[in-house]
């Protein structure tokens, strides 16, 4: 049931990021796609993706630190 709400959070949590980063997270963790087909695919460049991706992954951080602070 807690491993249920955690994935629940995580997936609500990449839902709440800006466009650019919500499809760099999907197309690389849940589509299972590399950088450069991401690359390919959305016409950016490969270290654009590398930055948008590292951000993105700070954001989801921040997102999950203040669950466990607050939930």
């Amino acid at each position: 049931m807690i491993q249920n709400n955690e994935r629940f959070f995580l997936s609500a949590s990449v839902l709440s990021l800006p466009i650019k980063y919500r499809e760099v997270i999907i197309l690389y963790y849940y589509d299972g796609l590399s950088i450069v087909e991401i690359s390919h695919i959305l016409n950016v460049n490969e270290n654009t993706l590398k930055t948008r991706l590292k951000r993105a992954r700070g954001k989801l951080r921040v997102l999950m630190e203040g669950r466990e602070v607050h939930g």
